[in-house]
């Protein structure tokens, strides 16, 4: 198959998925229906993907490199909330936003997210940002997640920049 018609089948497939996940969670979408969807068939759906997790991969990598153009992502080891706020209210905001309770979804888009901001590791500011992110989401978790990550941003990355956790009541 020649590569225009591979990255054409593989376009079709990210917008099924992409109308599929603007309709319900991740992990009630089979291949079945993402095949259905994009009009290939199921063996076309695997030769192209692993399964719906590498799809999923894929599309997110896919999403987060086009939307990354018009936010200046140089300011994710200062303010990574704030960051993650833009690409949050992006035009992903519908899909993103029905999709972050589902666990599925949230365990690849996290994993995703990791490996497109740290592209490598001699890339360590970003690195030390991911370590930052993770621990006060932590704190936030253990403390009944009185900040939400994508909203709350503004206070987040206070307290990413001063290492210092509020005093809860």
């Amino acid at each position: 198959m020649s590569d225009m018609r591979f990255k054409r089948t593989d376009l079709f497939i990210f917008q099924a998925l992409n109308n599929l996940l603007e309709q319900r969670p991740f992990s009630e979408v089979t291949v079945n229906e993402i095949a259905t969807t994009s009009m290939v068939h199921r063996n076309t759906f695997y030769h192209h993907f692993e399964d719906k997790y590498e799809l999923l991969h894929q599309f997110i990598i896919f999403a987060l490199n086009k939307v990354s153009v018009d936010i200046d992502i140089s300011k994710f080891n200062v303010e990574p909330f704030h960051v993650i706020h833009k690409l949050y209210m992006t035009s992903y905001h519908n899909l993103f936003n029905l999709q972050r309770n589902d666990d599925e979804f949230m365990k690849v888009f996290s994993t995703t997210f990791v490996e497109v901001f740290v592209k490598d590791m001699n890339d360590t500011d970003n690195i030390w940002a991911m370590g930052g992110i993770s621990s006060i989401m932590t704190w936030n978790r253990l403390n009944g997640s009185p900040y939400d990550m994508f909203d709350d941003y503004v206070e987040l990355d206070r307290i990413f920049k001063t290492h210092q956790f509020p005093k809860l009541n």
